[in-house]
C-alpha cells in the first residue's frame, strides 16, 4: 500500500520537474517571473540575507527585475562557488543557465554567445545532476532549449539532449531489471532525505515519456538537417 500511495506523487513530480525547467528557460517574458514566484514567501520569511540560498535568490530576483542580468549572474555564481557541495548550487546554476537562454531569446544578434554561456552553467550542474531522474530531465531541457535558440549550436545541443535522454533510459532500464514487482525500488526526493517508491509500472511510464521526448528532438534534428547520430 505504501508503494502505491507514493507512486502517483513521483510521476507527478517528474512531470512537474520537466515543465518547471522548460518554464524557467522561457517564461521571462515578465523578467521577474523565473525568480519572484519562488522567493516571494522566502523573502519575507528569511529577510533576504545574502549568506543563505534563499537570500541569494531574493537578490537575483531584484537584479533581474532591474534588468541587471550580469549582477544576477555574479551574485548567484559567487554563492554557488562558495558552496560547491551544496545541492542548492545546482538550482542556482540552472537559473543562470535559463537566464542566459532567455537573453539569447531576446537578443538574436548575440544568441550564440548567450547559449554558449548557458551551456557552461548547464555543465556546472553535471557533478550533482547527471545521475538522477530529475537532474537528467533538467539537463535535457536546457540542452534542447539551447538547440532551439542557436543556429550554430543547434545540432550539437540536440545531440546532447538525446545523450541525456539516452543516459536516463539506460539508467531506468537497469533499475527496472532489479525493481521488484510490488514496488520496493526507491529514488531520493530531490533536496530532501525523503524517498519515492517506484514500481515497474512507474519506471515504464517514465521510459515512455523519455521515448516521446527523444522522438521529438530527433524530429527537430531531421527538420534542421542535422547528420545522423
Amino acid at each position: 500500500m505504501k508503494a502505491r500511495s507514493k507512486r502517483p506523487l513521483f510521476i507527478g513530480a517528474l512531470t512537474l520537474t520537466i515543465a518547471v525547467t522548460v518554464w524557467a528557460v522561457f517564461s521571462l517574458r515578465d523578467d521577474t517571473s523565473i525568480l519572484s514566484i519562488f522567493v516571494r514567501y522566502e523573502e519575507s520569511r528569511m529577510g533576504g540575507s545574502a549568506d543563505t540560498f534563499y537570500g541569494v535568490m531574493v537578490r537575483m530576483s531584484w537584479y533581474v527585475k532591474l534588468r541587471r542580468y550580469d549582477d544576477a549572474v555574479r551574485v548567484g555564481n559567487a554563492w554557488a562557488t562558495r558552496n560547491p557541495n551544496d545541492e542548492s548550487s545546482v538550482r542556482i546554476y540552472m537559473l543562470i543557465s535559463g537566464l542566459y537562454l532567455r537573453r539569447a531569446q531576446l537578443d538574436k544578434t548575440h544568441a550564440d554567445e548567450y547559449v554558449s554561456r548557458a551551456m557552461l552553467y548547464r555543465d556546472k550542474m553535471l557533478p550533482l545532476d547527471s545521475n538522477t531522474v530529475y537532474g537528467l530531465c533538467e539537463l535535457a531541457a536546457l540542452s534542447e532549449a539551447g538547440g532551439d535558440l542557436s543556429e550554430v549550436q543547434r545540432c550539437v545541443q540536440y545531440r546532447n539532449t538525446i545523450r541525456f535522454w539516452d543516459h536516463l533510459t539506460k539508467m531506468l532500464r537497469e533499475q527496472r531489471a532489479v525493481a521488484p514487482r510490488e514496488g520496493a525500488f526507491t529514488v531520493p526526493r530531490k533536496g530532501t532525505s525523503a524517498e519515492y517508491v517506484l514500481t515497474v509500472e512507474d519506471i515504464d511510464s517514465i521510459l515512455e515519456r523519455t521515448r516521446k521526448a527523444t522522438a521529438e528532438v530527433q524530429g527537430k534534428m531531421q527538420k534542421s538537417g542535422c547528420a545522423e547520430r
